[in-house]
This record gives structure tokens, sequence and C-alpha cells, in this order.
């Protein structure tokens, strides 16, 4: 008995390895076909171009409109103001002058006038105190130099410049007002002005900026050294 029944277990156990065998043979093929179809498979995908809408154009600028009410409020209100006689107030002005001859042979005197601007004309004319009428008074000049063309030709002549003297004394902002004769001796005085230096004004405590003019003199007779001459 027991051989049979060993010899039955066995054929049992022949026959299930052959069946499971057989049954993933059967499972491999199946998948191989079905990896094979799927890599032969094409996929087309129709794919349409379509244009971008053109963008929209820009809304349109709308131009301020002029405001007509607030004209015509302020033609209304300028024409309903009579007009008003004022009486005239002739208000002195401030002028200085002063004859000042530097040192050197080569200017004769000059005449130096001065209007003050600003804040020292409007305490003047008001009357108050603390504005003097101080003349522009000069602490260091400079001497022109006579150009060397000039002077082989024999030329004389002169030269009147306009220029600000601020609160400190320095000279700025200088321009030529006339020259006799024209484009000879102006570049000289310009210079020449330009290494002044005044007294300094001072209003309540503030700097206070003067105009001023100047003439300069150009002779032969004081041409007596060479180191005056402009090369």
């Amino acid at each position: 008995m027991s051989i049979r029944r060993f010899l039955a277990a066995l054929t049992m156990a022949l026959l299930v390895t052959t069946a499971l065998f057989w049954l993933m043979q059967k499972l491999v093929n199946i998948g191989d076909r079905e990896a094979g179809t799927t890599g032969k498979e094409t996929v087309i995908e129709r794919i349409k171009i379509v244009d971008e809408p053109p963008p929209p154009p820009p809304p349109p600028v709308r131009q301020p409109q002029a405001p007509e009410t607030v004209t015509a409020k302020r033609q209304s209100a300028a024409l309903s103001i009579a007009p008003v006689d004022l009486p005239l107030q002739d208000l002195p002005v401030p002028q200085m002058t002063l004859n000042f001859q530097p040192g050197g042979r080569l200017q004769s005197p000059g005449l130096l006038s001065g209007v003050a601007t600003g804040d020292a004309l409007a305490a003047f004319a008001a009357g108050e105190e603390g504005f003097e009428g101080k003349d522009l008074v000069p602490i260091s000049s400079a001497r022109p130099r006579y150009p060397r063309a000039a002077a082989e030709r024999e030329i004389e002549g002169w030269v009147e410049v306009i220029f600000v003297v601020a609160g400190n004394g320095k000279v700025s902002n200088i321009r030529v007002l006339d020259a006799s004769p024209r484009g000879i001796f102006e570049d000289a005085a310009v210079y020449a002005m330009s290494r002044w230096l005044y007294a300094p004004f001072y209003l309540k405590g503030k700097p206070v900026a003067r105009e001023a003019t100047q003439i300069f003199y150009f002779t032969l007779d004081d041409i007596q050294d060479l180191y005056l001459w402009d090369d």
C-alpha cells in the first residue's frame, strides 16, 4: 500500500509540475504578445496651428477739456474789478559815486558808481535804519596790462565794464558796456577787474550784492616798463 501511495503521489506531483510549467509558458507568451503589440503601435496627434489674434488697438487718448467755467469765472471777476487810481510816490533811489585812482601808470582816474540791489534797495526806499548808503571801497586792485600789439601800433583807448560786487567784496559777472576802439583792450580790462576786491557790505547781518561800473583808460604816456605789456 505504501508503494502505491508513493507512486500516486509522485504521479500527481509530476502532473502538477507540468501544469505549472505550461501555465507559466502561456503567461510569458501572452505578455510578449502584448508588449510587441504595444511597441508597434504609432500614435498620431493632429496639431492645428492657430494664428494669434492681433492685439486690440490702444484706447484713444482723450484731450483734456479746457476749463471753460473757470476761465469764464476769472473773466467775470476781472471785469467786475474797477480800476483804482493810485497816487504815484517818488521814492529816492540810492546812488553811490566814488572817484578812485588805483596805483599804477596805465590807468587814469577811474569813474566808479554802484547801485545797491535786493534787500538794501528795499530798506532804503522804506526808510529803514541800517542802510547807510556806503560807497564801494576797493581794498585791492590790479592794473590792466597794455596789449603789446596796441603798444607797438601806438593805439590808445578805454574800456567801460559793469560787474557785481558780492557782500563779501568779491567781483563777478563782469561784462563790457563799451570800448574804444573795440576788440583791443577788452580782455585786459576784464581780467584786471576780476582781480579786484572790495570792502564787505552787510545789511542787518546779511551780505548785500551791489552792481557797479568802472572805466579803464589806456594811454601811451603811461607805458614806461616793458613788464606791463601783455605778451
